[in-house]
């Protein structure tokens, strides 16, 4: 379980059981008061992010992230070092290509 004083439910509640079982214990307030989450996820690993979890980007570390919003308006690959910022077409769809760590800024 993750320990701080910032309300994780609605992050914590798009995560599958699989997805929160790799949430790390990381996070952290950038210079813009934004919080980050850092996440690992395994290959095959399906990761559903609504507009309530309040993630406004995601970044990968390392590994390769397919996403997709709903409905759909064209698949995304994200390498290692790209982000991708979630305005529309909620929820998001996010698959682990390959092992991953991935940063969710609020």
């Amino acid at each position: 379980m993750v320990k701080s004083n910032v309300d994780h439910t609605g992050l914590l509640d798009s995560f599958s059981s699989a997805a929160r079982s790799h949430l790390n214990n990381r996070r952290g307030l950038s210079n813009t008061g934004l919080v980050r989450f850092e996440l690992t996820m395994c290959a095959g690993a399906v990761l559903r992010l609504t507009k309530a979890a309040g993630v406004r980007e995601v970044q990968v570390r390392h590994g390769v992230v397919w996403l997709t919003g709903t409905p759909a308006s064209g698949d995304v690959l994200l390498q290692p070092g790209e982000s991708f910022l979630c305005a529309d077409n909620w929820p998001f769809v996010l698959q682990a290509l390959r092992d991953t760590a991935l940063v969710l800024k609020r």
